[in-house]
């Protein structure tokens, strides 16, 4: 499987449309993600921050640390580059 067709696979999912749902509304919401391991948190706000519903709102990812910020930041400009 490569890339493309994975990204497309967590742009397609139910759970990512709840959360676009759910930050599109007028009121502000917090999303928590928990139990995702290894890079499925970023492909997961990758498919959220190219859906066409929240493509041009500001999304803030709050992390544990530096260093896990450095990481995850990388992460997202491979999957959106």
């Amino acid at each position: 499987m490569n890339l493309e067709v994975l990204l497309k696979e967590y742009a397609n999912d139910g759970r990512c449309f709840q959360i676009v749902d759910g930050i599109s509304l007028s009121k502000p919401r917090h999303i928590h993600l928990a139990g995702l391991q290894g890079s499925a948190t970023a492909f997961v706000i990758t498919a959220v921050f190219n859906h066409p519903s929240t493509s041009q709102l500001n999304h803030l990812v709050i992390l544990r640390d530096a260093e896990e910020a450095a990481y995850f930041h990388n992460t997202l400009e491979n999957l959106t580059s």
